[in-house]
């Protein structure tokens, strides 16, 4: 059974989301419990943190710690690489904030929203459920790169794109569930992947396997997931043929 950790420290936020959270997992069924739900971090971290691949609901701002939730986010991901991190907080412009900590966060939610948190909750375990059940074969194509002190390993058919960063030398990658920016540049990165992924601009490198439609009129891809990627003038041509539009 997968165990939850909730940390908050107000007391009616870790009531109403440890309440979203047990009424999605007796409603769907799932293998899963709220382990703890602690008002400080340092309660969080005096636990063993026996299960690996927890899941993690955690708030940005708690008063009354010595570290902020970004901060318990790094620490958690040194002991549990591969457990979930979820932040619940009131503070939606700091979400920015989950890249300079890279911590590979599965989402943030905005708590002054009750109807889209229950939801991004709901879907958030859900996700989680999918991956759990689901056997990786040896053969799957993976991408495999550096992420803080960890090496994360990524199935290729997860990515949806790729696109530089606005920071030099980093790129963000988007997978179906994630959304991770690490060092690197596409030119390496295009040479390591296979010809699923095309090149549609100097800041974009797409996975084929989500291309709904090619916008001819605006310059764009737009993907079965409702994003679009940018393509350039010069490799609308080669692009139409690699898609075997023309």
């Amino acid at each position: 059974m997968k165990q939850i950790y909730l940390c908050d420290d107000e007391l009616i936020y870790r009531e109403q989301i440890n309440s979203l959270i047990n009424r999605v997992i007796d409603q769907q069924d799932y293998s899963l419990t709220v382990t703890a739900k602690v008002k400080h971090t340092s309660d969080l971290l005096a636990l063993s943190f026996d299960h690996s691949d927890s899941i993690y609901f955690l708030d940005v701002n708690i008063m009354g710690s010595p570290i902020n939730g970004f901060e318990l986010g790094k620490e958690i991901r040194r002991r549990d690489p591969g457990g979930f991190i979820i932040f619940v907080t009131t503070f939606e412009e700091l979400a920015v904030e989950t890249f300079k900590y890279r911590l590979a966060a599965m989402d943030y939610i905005v708590k002054d929203q009750p109807d889209k948190m229950a939801k991004r909750i709901e879907l958030c375990l859900k996700s989680i459920m999918e991956q759990d059940v689901m056997e990786v074969p040896e053969e799957t194509k993976t991408l495999t790169f550096k992420f803080a002190d960890e090496l994360i390993r990524v199935a290729l058919a997860e990515i949806i794109f790729i696109e530089t960063s606005s920071r030099s030398h980093m790129v963000v990658i988007h997978t179906l569930d994630q959304t991770i920016e690490t060092a690197g540049n596409l030119h390496e990165l295009e040479e390591q992947l296979d010809e699923e992924f095309v090149r549609s601009h100097r800041s974009f490198l797409v996975n084929r396997a989500y291309i709904k439609r090619f916008n001819l009129k605006h310059n764009v891809l737009e993907l079965s997931t409702g994003q679009t990627c940018l393509v350039a003038r010069r490799m609308k041509k080669s692009l139409k043929e690699v898609l075997a539009l023309l």
